[in-house]
């Protein structure tokens, strides 16, 4: 994703409500304009869980037509998260 566009994400939502939180995770509830979605975040996985979570990006990316499937509307990895 280019950094306009991430930018663009990350500045434009709003938290409403923190939904589970621990050492290595945090998923919350999260508005953008007026929907509403969940927001996953993971810190300090090791390559194995990064690889799972690609996976799973790919998978529910190929899949964002059907209509009870998740949507991805933006994912990053980066050195920790």
């Amino acid at each position: 994703m280019n950094d306009k566009l991430e930018s663009n994400f990350l500045n434009q939502y709003k938290t409403i409500k923190v939904i589970k939180e621990n050492d290595n995770r945090k998923i919350s509830i999260i508005q953008i304009k007026n929907k509403l979605y969940i927001l996953k975040e993971s810190k300090s996985f090791k390559n194995i869980d990064a690889q799972l979570l690609r996976n799973e990006a790919k998978a529910l990316t190929k899949l964002r037509n059907y209509e009870y499937i998740p949507k991805i509307i933006y994912y990053k990895f980066d050195k920790n998260n």
